[in-house]
């Protein structure tokens, strides 16, 4: 049985588990074991939430499983923004961004939660040039 603790403050996941699953944990990049705690210590991004999600699978508790499930699904939509294949929000600016801005912007705008995600198949979201948007 693996027991995780989610930190919202520190942006940090702990994730205790008998020694016969230390190899899950270090297959997921960027943990260290924190002794005082007797658990492995993570940064909450999308790309841990994934890596996570893959090494453990159903282990991962039920009440922790959609937080980890909504910060995966994030590099899903981040690929889709590189692809073409997500409506790009337009930022407020005084010129027209380039798109490659414009990609990058959406990119974290997605990594990071930030936004509408009311993301449907429209032409380009360009019509109304989303400047009312934060993101």
């Amino acid at each position: 049985m693996i027991q995780i603790e989610i930190d919202q403050n520190s942006q940090e996941v702990f994730i205790k588990t008998p020694f016969s699953q230390k190899d899950r944990c270090t297959r997921v990049p960027g943990g260290k074991w924190v002794p005082k705690k007797r658990a492995w210590q993570y940064l909450l991004t999308p790309a841990t939430a994934s890596s996570i999600r893959q090494s453990f699978g159903k282990l991962v508790p039920d009440k922790d499983a959609p937080i980890f499930d909504e910060l995966a699904s994030r590099l899903d939509k981040a690929q889709d923004v590189v692809k073409g294949t997500y409506n790009l929000k337009q930022p407020a600016t005084n010129s027209p961004p380039w798109k490659h801005q414009l990609v990058s912007y959406n990119i974290v705008c997605v990594l990071l939660g930030l936004g509408n995600e009311d993301n449907g198949n429209e032409d380009n979201g360009n019509e109304d040039n989303g400047n009312d948007r934060n993101c």
